[in-house]
């Protein structure tokens, strides 16, 4: 059955707001086999919405609103999609009571307005809301599914699972298996792959690109899941090496499970990144069992200080620099004694204080006190995005180690 989705909010089309709903329930879907089609964001305006359940209509099996359920007169969802099927709007007494309730709860005032989230199209099933006073709502209508939900992201995903239990199954379901990579690039493992000569009308086989990471996704349609597991198995054998999970597990999640199993530790000296390598592993549970510490050494005194930088490397080649990576890493190590010791320094922009342009970054990698590998990046993008891609790249580095090890190499 084919989907389409149609966010609602200006703020979305103006960049103030990142939608998150949209991919969040695209990839459920795409689980269970649904073929998520199209994904329509459009303003707040009546006949922009409009337009577009008109062109989901002539296209999709399956509809899905988020957002413009809200109490002020721009969320018209609702009313946008009554006046399209000809169908009143009716009051539920039920809902404003608890709109009510809500309201004396959290001490808010309610005015007028309010009312209008009681208001539902004739014939719909409505879907609780366990962190809002906007319900959403079902509606089957011209052998359409179509729902109406929420724009919050902490509202829209809790509600999610009230549309998975009201869909048909679909008829011939997409199967899909992922395997993550790194170490290669995009283009290199999409020519590996086209090599390999799998696909068919039955089997699509297609590459996303994420930092320093690479997604590989096998999709088959009316397959058995034996045939999908053979096809995914013939891809993880022809980029063996590369792959380092074969199921939503993240690079942060992988490192961390890997060194739990060697029983190893890690500690990390950034400079560029500012702790946000840190963070990406400290989220992971059961991190503390592996991540050692962690350094921020922003100025020069301090790579002096706590890292054991030269003064004479600072100011003969500068911090940012091969040779104060690597002085870090292996200072990182005489302090904290960790297996793996991963240093970070760079110029993120959007000016420089030292000789090297914005965007280039040098990563220090040591195992028990010995230099495994130094690296020299150069980053474009804002300074967020430099800042990320090369925490991104660090993670990446351990990893690859990390898998070699696993290999025996």
């Amino acid at each position: 059955m084919d989907v389409e989705i149609i966010t609602v909010g200006t703020e979305l089309l103006l960049g103030s707001t990142v939608n998150t709903n949209g991919p969040y329930i695209g990839r459920k879907l795409t689980e269970l086999g649904y073929n998520v089609r199209y994904h329509q964001s459009v303003q707040d305006h009546m006949e922009d919405m409009k337009n577009a359940l008109d062109l989901a209509m002539g296209r999709g099996d399956i509809i899905i609103f988020s957002g413009g359920l809200g109490p002020t007169k721009d969320d018209a969802t609702k009313e946008a999609v009554a006046e399209y099927f000809h169908l009143p709007l009716i009051f539920d007494e039920k809902t404003w009571m608890e709109i009510q309730e809500r309201g004396r709860r959290s001490r808010y005032v309610l005015t007028e307005n309010n009312k209008r989230q009681a208001y539902f199209i004739q014939g719909s099933q409505l879907l609780d809301n366990p962190n809002g006073s906007a319900k959403g709502s079902f509606l089957s209508v011209e052998g359409k599914y179509i729902f109406l939900l929420p724009g919050p992201p902490n509202e829209f995903e809790p509600m999610v699972a009230q549309v998975l239990e009201r869909l048909p199954e679909p008829e011939a379901p997409l199967k899909v298996s992922s395997l993550h990579l790194t170490g290669i690039g995009e283009s290199h493992a999409e020519s590996l792959l086209r090599e390999l000569d799998l696909e068919n009308d039955a089997l699509e086989i297609e590459t996303y690109a994420s930092y320093s990471e690479v997604e590989v996704k096998i999709m088959g349609r009316g397959l058995s899941p034996v045939e999908l597991e053979a096809a995914t198995a013939k891809v993880s054998t022809l980029l063996k090496g590369y792959v380092f999970s074969d199921n939503s597990e993240t690079a942060a999640e992988t490192v961390v499970r890997r060194l739990q199993e060697r029983g190893e530790t890690l500690s990390f000296a950034e400079s560029i990144t500012g702790g946000l390598l840190s963070s990406m592993i400290t989220k992971i549970p059961g991190a503390s069992s592996v991540f050692h510490s962690a350094l921020v050494t922003y100025s020069d005194d301090q790579k002096e200080e706590l890292l054991g930088v030269r003064r004479e490397t600072l100011a003969s080649k500068s911090a940012v620099s091969r040779e104060v990576a690597e002085e870090m890493a292996l200072g990182l190590y005489q302090r904290t004694g960790a297996h793996y010791t991963l240093s970070l320094t760079g110029e993120a922009g959007p000016s420089t204080n030292t000789q090297a342009q914005v965007g280039t970054v040098f990563l220090a990698l040591a195992y028990q006190g010995k230099l495994l590998h130094v690296e020299e990046l150069h980053l474009n993008g804002s300074r967020e995005t430099i800042q990320l891609k090369s925490a991104k790249n660090g993670l990446s580095l351990i990893l690859q180690y990390l898998m070699e090890a696993e290999h025996g190499k």
